[in-house]
């Protein structure tokens, strides 16, 4: 029998979670920097996942098939714009 769990980062081992991140940025097309560029070690992802999991509302998941890692999840939430969505329409 399979067993899949949703877990968060906090309790995923953090080399587990490096080594799922290299995967999928080694195997998907859809990233727009690579994986050395964005994290050159284990230490500068764990600073940005340290701030990622400060942020109000962030979300920072991970689901495990079988106890193997398989895939992530992270919301990085965003500051709101200065510009508010009428004065955008007005400045076009």
């Amino acid at each position: 029998m399979t067993t899949t769990v949703i877990k968060e980062f906090s309790s995923c081992s953090p080399a587990g979670l490096y080594a799922l991140f290299k995967h999928v940025y080694s195997s998907s097309d859809g990233m727009r920097e690579n994986l050395e560029d964005k994290y050159p070690d284990l230490a500068s992802r764990e600073r940005d996942m340290t701030v990622l999991l400060n942020l109000p509302d962030a979300i920072a998941l991970a689901a495990e098939i079988d106890n193997k890692l398989v895939t992530y999840l992270t919301i990085r939430p965003r500051s709101q714009s200065k510009y508010s969505a009428r004065s955008w329409e007005t400045a076009r």
